[in-house]
């Protein structure tokens, strides 16, 4: 009798247990900041991916409830954004009463203090839980938080904002002293704006302004505009906005669009890219190679992997080896994404090392001047390479090999194989007495074992984590030998 009591005390125990675990695992967070008293939907089959809801000024409606609970339907952790700590009541009717004592309460807010609340609510989710990548869908007033989420935390990586009122509105109050369009180069991740051509907050020209304003940063972003459809043209309830088929475009368009990025979020890799744009004295101009970005991007691409540039000092770096004739340069050339991101490339104090699975350093004579010293992005690549990353680079690139040091002290390059351009092909072209320094020499002199092929022969070479191409014909190999290892 006692064994049997005592069998079943312990399938008990298990049981509650399993139960408060399974409940601790998505539900604990909820309670990270007392101030906030957010709204959690919980998947049945759980995709790893966190969407944050910023509903619009009426807070938790049961339209956005619905939203939530379909894309909680998908997999998607979901939880509704509490921005009225304060207020014992968190959701207001769809009349002027409603309107007015909501819009009050949104413009009291303090901007810094909800962004704070969030942040800390993504840390927690990062540090305590298996969570893969978060995002954030804003609906009208939480699309414009949305928009401040987007340039203040990098985190977030998938930004979707629906009607997103006031962003471009410098009079607003929360928008003091900048509106937050304004703030646009600091947005990382992947941005969408929907809004209809007839909303009063958000007008088509706000939008062409924040269009410009997007143009000039290297973030990927889209913004669709719906015709004939008004401000709150997605709440099913609001008979006198609702527009159907806008609803629907937007609902397909939104879900795709997380479905993608979230996706991509964890198959990112950085490309470094030089700054510099003189070979010494010479007079005669440089940059990055052309193919020595373009072939292993292709590569990289065409695989489903997501590819940002940095650069020393950032913005749009110069190119050499700019042939057109060559249908892979074309085709990176002719890529308004990427042409955009290299022409707008991230400075390395706005890289977060965890982002990336690899770093590719491309070549060019200018590395010669601006790798080698970069601190900044020497440390990026060892955290890389130290948090089981891959670490390529081809021709001039391995300049920004020469002085990464891993935690234990040692040079990246010591006791491993590795090529670059060889101290023969720099004869070759008249260079020897130009740069800084000789590639091959410098690389043995940090305990590199230095292989070499022939005079612009393809040459690659692969030791653990470390792949290294000899010279622009080498280019796509390495691209091959990195996507291997990724795989």
């Amino acid at each position: 009798m006692k064994k049997s009591i005592i069998i079943l005390t312990v399938f008990i125990t298990i049981g509650f247990s399993i139960l408060y675990f399974s409940k601790k695992t998505y539900f604990k967070f909820v309670n990270y900041n007392r101030k906030m008293e957010n709204k959690v939907y919980k998947p049945k089959n759980f995709n790893g991916n966190v969407i944050l809801i910023g509903p619009e000024i009426f807070g938790f409606t049961q339209d956005i409830k619905s939203i939530a609970e379909k894309l909680s339907n998908q997999g998607y952790l979901c939880i509704i954004l509490d921005f009225y700590p304060t207020s014992k009541k968190k959701s207001f009717d769809y009349d002027n009463k409603g309107r007015d004592i909501s819009l009050d309460l949104f413009k009291s807010l303090n901007k810094e203090v909800i962004i704070n609340n969030i942040k800390k609510l993504i840390v927690s989710l990062k540090r305590d839980y298996q969570i893969k990548n978060i995002g954030y869908l804003g609906f009208s007033s939480g699309a414009y938080i949305g928009y401040w989420v987007a340039t203040e935390i990098s985190l977030v990586k998938a930004i979707a904002l629906v009607s997103p009122g006031w962003i471009a509105d410098e009079n607003f109050p929360l928008s003091k002293p900048k509106a937050p369009y304004l703030f646009s180069k600091n947005i990382k991740g992947s941005l969408l704006l929907i809004a209809g051509d007839k909303d009063k907050l958000v007008s088509v020209e706000d939008l062409n302004t924040v269009k410009k304003q997007l143009e000039t940063t290297p973030v990927n972003n889209e913004i669709i505009i719906y015709s004939n459809t008004l401000h709150g043209f997605y709440i099913k309830s609001r008979s006198e906005t609702y527009n159907e088929n806008s609803s629907n475009k937007m609902w397909k368009k939104v879900t795709k669009f997380f479905k993608t990025k979230m996706e991509i979020i964890n198959k990112e890799v950085l490309f470094v890219v030089t700054s510099h744009s003189e070979k010494g004295n010479t007079g005669k101009k440089t940059g990055y190679y052309l193919s020595e970005v373009s072939h292993p991007w292709d590569i990289l691409k065409n695989a489903g992997y997501e590819i940002d540039f940095v650069s020393p000092k950032g913005g749009n770096a110069p190119v050499d080896g700019f042939d057109l004739n060559d249908p892979i340069n074309k085709k990176f050339w002719e890529n308004e994404v990427y042409r955009k991101k290299i022409e707008n490339t991230f400075k390395p104090s706005q890289i977060n090392p965890k982002d990336y699975v690899a770093i590719h350093f491309a070549g060019g004579h200018g590395t010669m001047w601006d790798f080698p010293n970069n601190e900044e992005i020497s440390e990026i690549a060892s955290k890389i390479y130290e948090n089981n990353g891959y670490v390529s680079a081809v021709c001039h690139g391995p300049a920004g090999l020469v002085n990464i040091k891993l935690s234990n002290g040692k040079y990246l390059v010591d006791g491993k194989k590795v090529n670059a351009f060889t101290n023969e092909e720099e004869e070759a072209v008249g260079l020897t007495n130009v740069v800084p320094f000789l590639l091959e020499t410098k690389l043995i002199e940090r305990g590199a074992i230095f292989e070499k092929s022939g005079l612009w022969q393809s040459h690659v070479v692969v030791d653990q984590r470390l792949i290294t191409g000899q010279n622009p014909a080498s280019a796509k190999q390495v691209g091959e030998e990195l996507l291997k290892g990724l795989k």
